[in-house]
């Protein structure tokens, strides 16, 4: 998405100097008239010709880039939105329950490990778009997201809905806990109080926050 992005601007600043160019070959083009220099403003014109076409050619090529990029945004809205409606959907299940069980044994772990970066795998999995292989490796552990090559790093000032936020609790030196940015200033995670829950965000907590990377 990032690449095509740049690609649209790239393009939008050269269609910018082209029409920049045309311009002030038009402008010559009726100089060159008004002083008797047909052959000189034929040549001219067909500079503006030329130019001209390049400019429908460049306009083509953005609305082909752009069009690549609302496919993505698509595709990223409806992974980010499946992905949030699983969460949602779990608010409520608990530690032990048939549904936790079945989850950790679908992705290879014991039931009673602490599951809350468990369950955002899951999600991410099944309803997000990724593949397993996408994950991080060890996807029990919350501090992985922090280094997720299929996520990147943002501020909590910028956060969107989907984001990951990774926590500690300042009782040691690794993370304790990895729950999902809901909006509204709620987060949605597994294993809280044995349950899904949907809470405020302790902000003062966050070690940071990860955005998927919905398109790669």
């Amino acid at each position: 998405m990032n690449k095509l992005k740049k690609r649209a601007a790239a393009l939008s600043r050269r269609i910018a100097r082209t029409q920049k160019w045309r311009q002030r070959a038009v402008k010559l083009v009726k100089w060159l008239r008004d002083h008797k220099q047909k052959a000189l403003a034929n040549a001219t014109l067909r500079v503006v010709e030329g130019l001209g076409k390049r400019l429908k050619s460049l306009h083509a090529e953005l609305k082909k880039v752009q069009a690549e990029i609302d496919k993505l945004g698509e595709k990223d809205k409806a992974g980010r939105d499946a992905y949030l409606k699983f969460l949602n959907d779990s608010v409520g299940k608990t530690e032990g329950s048939d549904w936790q069980r079945a989850i950790a044994a679908e992705m290879g772990v014991p039931w009673d490990w602490p599951w809350c970066s468990t369950l955002t795998a899951y999600g991410l999995w099944k309803y997000g778009g990724f593949e397993r292989n996408e994950l991080p490796a060890q996807t029990p552990y919350s501090g992985a997201w922090l280094t997720w090559a299929n996520g990147t790093r943002v501020s909590y000032a910028d956060r969107q809905p989907g984001d990951l936020l990774i926590f500690d609790w300042g009782d040691g030196g690794m993370t304790d806990h990895v729950a999902t940015y809901w909006g509204d200033g709620l987060k949605i995670g597994g294993n809280e109080n044995d349950r899904v829950e949907k809470d405020a965000v302790p902000t003062g907590a966050i070690v940071g926050v990860v955005r998927p990377k919905w398109s790669r």
